[in-house]
């Protein structure tokens, strides 16, 4: 079992998810992205998360939408 924080970003934006894993996983944190809101969701229902870190503007689903979704189903 690890200690290190889970972190899930989310954002459209590829660019965005990348610079923001790349600081956080070198103060080491386990990091994942995800640049569908969907697919995010799909992400929270299979593995537990310490921190989600999301974008309120997404195409699909906005972020209050989705953080509403993963409430219902946490």
């Amino acid at each position: 079992m690890s200690d290190r924080t889970r972190i899930l970003i989310i954002d459209d934006e590829e660019s965005v998810c990348e610079v923001l894993a790349v600081v956080l996983r070198r103060d080491g944190h386990d990091v994942e992205t995800a640049t569908d809101p969907r697919a995010a969701l799909d992400r929270t229902r299979e593995a537990r998360f310490d921190l989600i870190l999301q974008d309120v503007r997404m195409p699909g689903m906005d972020g209050i939408t989705l953080l509403r979704e993963i409430k219902r189903h946490d």
